[in-house]
């Protein structure tokens, strides 16, 4: 059998009328609702933002350029803070990595990356973003 846009979820394979019925709950009928169906939890990491554009509290992807990288260890924990300073055109961010100690030495000055994460305010220096 062929799949087409079209075709009842019930007819492929591994979904019966039992499950195509739970997925009919959630507006799920057809092969092309399946395709366009993204998860609860799903996270647009496609598109980039520049850095002179991120204000705290909402997650971002940006691409970037390394400036420095060091990790920050506490002789309390076993592990350690793993700083960050990146770079686009628009201007420079600092990331913090915790339990970041598997990442000393990865990075190097002027590699490119691209980060994911939420935008803070620092609670150590108001008003800067990290």
């Amino acid at each position: 059998m062929s799949v087409k846009p079209a075709t009842e979820l019930m007819y492929l394979k591994g979904v019966g009328p039992r499950r195509a019925e739970i997925l009919a709950k959630r507006g799920l009928r057809t092969f092309e609702d399946l395709l366009g169906y993204l998860p609860f939890r799903y996270e647009d990491r496609i598109h980039f933002a520049k850095i002179r554009e991120i204000a705290p509290g909402r997650v971002y992807t940006i691409r970037a350029q390394v400036l420095s990288g060091s990790l920050v260890r506490y002789s309390r924990a076993s592990g350690g803070i793993y700083h960050l300073l990146v770079r686009d055109e628009t201007g420079s961010l600092p990331c913090k990595f915790f339990h970041g100690q598997y990442l000393e030495k990865r990075f190097k000055a002027g590699q490119q990356l691209v980060l994911h994460g939420k935008a803070e305010l620092d609670a150590m220096r108001p008003g800067r973003i990290e």
